[in-house]
């Protein structure tokens, strides 16, 4: 069964179980395991039933690898996470990118979580905005595969190669699963640097820096003094490089804004946040990669987006 939009857990499972028991449901079960007082759009159930056709278990899908078991009893409910089968294997991939990242790999038999842990190996080196048509990419690593041959998830990734812009782009793992991999390129040079190249996830470049736009909004033309990222409202950003919150709070053209100052040279601030993040606190420590906001369209904006500056 899958929620659709609007969809509560009684309507859900009313055909199912008895009201009473889906009031247990609904009440908060141990630390590691939710109740199910909210579910949402997309949001995967099962149920198993006894030789009586009595319903024993409420499965609810937690991620890839793994679910939520429900066990329900005639005065209690017993909830715990079980893992999913899987087994893994190596495998080589490789492709000329016609669309994306993520529907090059999908097209390959793969799962496209792996374009998502690529971008996060070449945060540093490559824009994943910027990826374009016949861009190539070939990338040693394991797949996690279900019982039933779904690939789950991409891990262990030991070689990659990344041809962008005619330029390829090396990337090779030094470590191992349990202790983690660093990266490094043909020449031994860490994959890290100072500033991450984009402040969210992939997604779509909607504006980028210029002296001279006319402005969506105010219909004028004015500079353009940052990169604007179009994601999905509630999408994490995070701080592209290590400083200290100089700033942050709201303005009626940027919205809700971060100001992070790394050093007595750089700063980069962050535009029209839905949201910060919780604790965020002025001349707090922030580590790159660290989330300070999400995704919003505060301030003089048409959608979701962030606008990146740096200075």
């Amino acid at each position: 069964m899958t929620v659709s939009q609007g969809l509560s857990l009684s309507e859900l499972l009313q055909d199912h179980l008895p009201y009473n028991a889906i009031l247990r449901l609904e009440k908060p079960q141990y630390e590691e395991v939710p109740s199910l007082k909210n579910v949402y759009p997309g949001q995967q159930f099962a149920v198993l039933r006894d030789s009586t056709d009595e319903v024993t278990h409420v499965f609810v899908e937690r991620d890839a690898l793994s679910y939520y078991s429900y066990e329900i009893y005639w005065e209690d409910v017993v909830g715990e996470i079980i893992e999913v089968p899987t087994t893994s294997r190596s495998k080589e991939l490789g492709g000329v990118i016609k669309s994306s990242l993520w529907a090059t790999i999908e097209n390959q038999g793969s799962n496209g979580v792996l374009s998502v842990k690529l971008a996060n190996i070449f945060a540093w080196s490559i824009n994943f905005y910027r990826i374009q048509a016949n861009d190539t990419i070939r990338v040693l690593f394991d797949e996690v595969v279900a019982q039933n041959g779904k690939v789950l998830d991409a891990q262990n990734i030991t070689a990659v190669k990344f041809t962008h812009f005619g330029k390829p782009y090396y990337a090779f793992a030094y470590g191992d699963s349990l202790s983690g991999f660093q990266y490094f390129d043909e020449k031994g040079h860490t994959m890290k640097q100072m500033f991450l190249q984009a402040p969210v996830e992939f997604s779509r470049i909607s504006s980028r820096f210029t002296h001279s736009r006319r402005h969506p909004v105010t219909g004028r033309n004015s500079p353009h003094l940052g990169t604007d990222y179009a994601a999905p409202t509630g999408t994490p950003i995070v701080s592209t490089a290590n400083g200290i919150i100089e700033t942050f709070g709201y303005t009626s053209g940027n919205g809700n804004y971060v100001k992070v100052k790394h050093n007595s040279t750089y700063s980069t601030q962050y535009l029209h946040m839905s949201k910060f993040a919780e604790g965020l606190t002025k001349g707090a420590p922030v580590q790159q990669g660290q989330i300070i906001g999400y995704v919003g369209s505060t301030g003089l904006s048409t959608g979701p987006h962030v606008c990146y500056r740096f200075w």
